[in-house]
């Protein structure tokens, strides 16, 4: 078959849809694409013109594009002033998408190189290795998400990854040949089994794992330098007789894990750190299960 610029409808009534998870995505049309991207949400009606056919995709509301026009930003979904990182000049302030609706990630252009979604009420699934291989920052802050998130697949360029209060499950890798990422938002989901924090990406700045299911003990001694913001692993079921906080641990801006589950706390030299000492010094917080 050929895909043409035509309006959706007109192509997909022509094709099975489950064809269309073996077509190489390069070769769509970006109204292809973005048609397909939010053909199952509720409020696509913004998209579309008043008989119910979708607007062409030049005058979408909430993309950027770069100076050959491919688009490069897709924000629909900013809230209360949460965008992470300022990529430009604030786009579309006063749209609001409504939300709800399913969302399959894999349809964003390849040329996406930010993805801003939040407080949609989206459900969906996200297969890492089927995001934009030039994707910068993925923000689904949320939603309703469920599945797997595998870190192992990401794109290279992943610089972060803001995945809070959704229900993705399963366990969660931190040692990734991730070179840029810096930014893990993934508290309050559902992952769980170990955590693995002496093979950190060697850019990492913070790193945000509460209110999970995650279990065993961990091994604070080997973080990075470049973590500097925090780290935060409160709300889990890891628990272990003695905690060692190694230098870049005890230096960081936010240390958060629940005091109760650890029968001691102690620095590389075995003195103990006590939370008047935590208070005192604001290196990081204790919290109490």
């Amino acid at each position: 078959f050929i895909f043409c610029t035509t309006k959706m409808f007109s192509v997909l009534s022509m094709i099975d849809m489950s064809d269309l998870s073996r077509v190489n995505k390069e070769l769509l049309p970006e109204q292809t694409l973005m048609e397909l991207l939010v053909e199952n949400f509720v409020g696509n009606s913004a998209f579309k013109d008043s008989d119910g056919n979708f607007l062409d995709v030049e005058n979408w509301r909430g993309l950027r594009r770069d100076d050959s026009g491919m688009i490069t930003l897709v924000d629909w979904g900013t809230k209360m002033g949460m965008r992470l990182f300022d990529s430009g000049e604030n786009i579309d302030e006063e749209f609001e998408l409504d939300g709800e609706g399913i969302i399959d990630l894999q349809w964003l252009p390849p040329t996406t190189l930010e993805c801003v979604l939040q407080f949609l009420d989206l459900e969906g699934s996200v297969e890492t290795s089927q995001l934009p291989r030039g994707l910068k920052h993925l923000d689904i802050l949320y939603n309703e998400f469920v599945g797997s998130f595998d870190t192992r697949f990401l794109p290279q360029s992943i610089e972060s990854f803001l995945l809070t209060a959704n229900n993705l499950s399963g366990s969660f890798h931190l040692s990734v040949d991730l070179p840029n990422l810096i930014k893990i938002r993934a508290n309050k989901n559902r992952f769980s089994g170990s955590l693995d924090f002496t093979h950190l990406p060697p850019a990492i700045q913070g790193i945000n794992l509460a209110a999970n299911s995650f279990s065993g003990t961990i091994n604070l001694r080997a973080l990075p330098e470049s973590l500097t913001q925090h780290l935060c692993i409160s709300g889990n079921e890891i628990s272990q007789e003695v905690l060692v906080l190694g230098a870049v641990a005890k230096k960081l801006w936010g240390l958060a894990f629940d005091e109760s589950k650890f029968g001691k706390i102690v620095d590389e030299d075995g003195n103990l750190v006590l939370r008047n000492d935590v208070r005192k010094n604001r290196g990081y917080r204790i919290d109490r299960a």
